[in-house]
């Protein structure tokens, strides 16, 4: 063999070898920049008893909690949280035996100013005038009189409200609990009231007081008109059943669907007749509700309360008025004992309710409407992310480290998206951070319009989502938020402080930050 022979087939063996040691380099390069795989995590055995849904033994991951078994078993409105440690991560073989409450849990009282028309006066049990403010908190002992054009609407305890037509009265002496039962209690001073009283639970009581009779809303509710003058009381039932009743004489009847009962100054007998035609009063309201709809549709900010059956609760409220979106972290251990009966803290208040529950303590913490909600668990989220092509985030060194990939920008896909935002990365205050991050990608994305929001997007992200969002609303919502330019993001934690009860760290909502965290600017 010649000597340039050899001398080619050592080039051609040299180039060989190159291009396999470039080959293996360029696989390791990759194989550092690929986000890492979560090893599956050991399972172990707990076992869960006691006033449960669903008792018995549960195979889980090792890290699971205390608050997400109990999410898997069920609590019942009368299982006793207090003695569980709700954040404390479950040992192999433990035992979690859940007690009984004496009475069920349940949500405080509550109503709140909605919407209004004109002139309205407001003024506390001391005599001093609030400022009126659409979405308030009412206090017990408020009295509330609207002027010539004015009417105004409050909602009471979850379902029920109460409109009052011009030159009305009213005081709400009693916002708390009767007995048994979360009782609240109008007093009617003049003037035309349309009530529609709905109960949610049997502990529900509403009664509306007048300077000539007493009016209690028996069975599961009721709509009716009540119009007070100086000579009589007129009592107008359209669904429902009525306890109408004159304390001075003790004269009593029950009030059916369809019937008018009027009561007279002069101590004359009950007159009983038919119901008025029920559009009369609706055209009475007309402008109040004409009114409700337009702030709804277009001034309202979207408050939208995000769970995750973790036990994450974030807050996001879309301002369109002032082109900006803001989210609020609100701490698993937020106490909320002050708001409601039977437990303490946020978190307990979704393993009894859901978002329901959490989402209405919120709203008396906050002084703010959240009427949307959504649940979202790990399968949820893959779908959104999948459905949005993947989001682009920006990734902290410590995630990079973690998930073996470079800091910055990166488009992630479904499974990194969940990753990052794990509090097994570097610590659940990181994690926060985190989730506030990809909350900002999907707003920069929809802001920047390199995700466009479609029906068949909307259906299929909302597709197996626990929620009171519906894709049609989603859409009238995206269409608003195009509508408007220059949006703006800021994040915010709710403003709380450590407090200790009863041997147990809490975070207490510090009321005059919350209720001014999103009214601010």
């Amino acid at each position: 063999m010649s000597r340039s022979t050899r001398k080619r087939i050592r080039i051609v063996l040299y180039s060989l070898l190159g291009a396999a040691i470039a080959w293996q380099a360029v696989a390791v390069v990759n194989l550092l920049r690929r986000p890492a795989e979560i090893a599956p995590l050991r399972k172990i055995s707990v076992h869960i008893d006691g006033n449960v849904e669903r008792p018995g033994t549960y195979r889980v991951p090792l890290g699971t909690t205390q608050f997400e078994i109990l999410k898997v078993a069920g609590v019942r409105m009368t299982s006793d949280l207090s003695g569980l440690s709700l954040g404390s991560q479950l040992e192999a073989n433990e035992n979690v035996s859940v007690g009984t409450l004496d009475k069920p849990v349940e949500l405080g009282a509550h109503v709140r100013l909605e919407f209004y028309l004109g002139e309205l006066g407001l003024e506390s049990l001391d005599g001093k005038d609030r400022p009126i403010k659409e979405g308030m908190n009412i206090n017990e002992g408020d009295r509330v009189r609207t002027g010539d054009d004015a009417q105004a609407e409050f909602s009471i305890n979850s379902y029920s409200r109460v409109d009052m037509d011009n030159n009305t009265e009213i005081a709400f002496d009693k916002i708390g609990t009767e007995g048994e039962k979360r009782a609240v209690e109008v007093f009617q001073w003049s003037g035309l009231c349309w009530y529609k009283v709905v109960y949610s639970t049997t502990q529900e009581m509403i009664k509306v007081v007048t300077p000539l009779a007493q009016i209690t809303v028996a069975g599961k509710g009721s709509d009716f008109t009540v119009e007070t003058s100086v000579s009589a009381v007129t009592v107008d039932n359209r669904e429902g059943l009525l306890l109408v009743e004159r304390p001075a004489s003790g004269e009593a009847m029950n009030l059916i669907a369809g019937q008018q009962v009027t009561v007279h100054a002069d101590g004359r007998p009950f007159e009983v007749a038919k119901t008025a035609p029920e559009a009369g009063v609706a055209e009475r309201f007309a402008q109040l509700n004409k009114t409700k709809t337009e702030v709804l549709v277009k001034y309202m900010p979207l408050n939208i309360l995000l769970c995750s059956p973790l036990g994450v609760f974030h807050l996001v409220s879309v301002q369109f008025d002032r082109s900006e979106v803001h989210t609020v972290h609100v701490p698993s251990n937020l106490y909320v004992a002050d708001f409601a009966q039977g437990f303490a803290t946020i978190r307990e208040a979704y393993l009894y309710g859901g978002s329901a529950f959490a989402s209405t303590l919120l709203e008396r913490i906050m002084n703010v409407r959240v009427p949307k909600y959504a649940e979202l668990d790990k399968e949820d989220v893959l779908r959104a992310v999948s459905t949005m092509g993947g989001i682009k985030v920006r990734v902290d060194n410590a995630a990079a480290s973690a998930m073996r990939m470079r800091s910055g920008r990166h488009t992630m896909r479904e499974q990194q998206v969940v990753d990052f935002m794990k509090p097994g990365l570097s610590g659940e205050a990181d994690a926060v951070r985190r989730q506030n991050e990809v909350i900002r990608a999907i707003f920069d994305g929809f802001r920047s319009r390199s995700i466009v929001l479609t029906a068949l997007m909307a259906d299929q992200m909302l597709s197996g989502v626990e929620s009171n969002v519906t894709s049609a609303e989603l859409m009238k919502h995206y269409a608003n938020f195009r509508s408007r330019p220059n949006w703006a993001m800021e994040a915010h934690s709710l403003p709380a402080r450590s407090i200790s009860v009863g041997g147990k760290a809490y975070l207490e909502p510090v009321l005059e930050g919350c209720r001014g965290l999103l009214t601010q600017g």
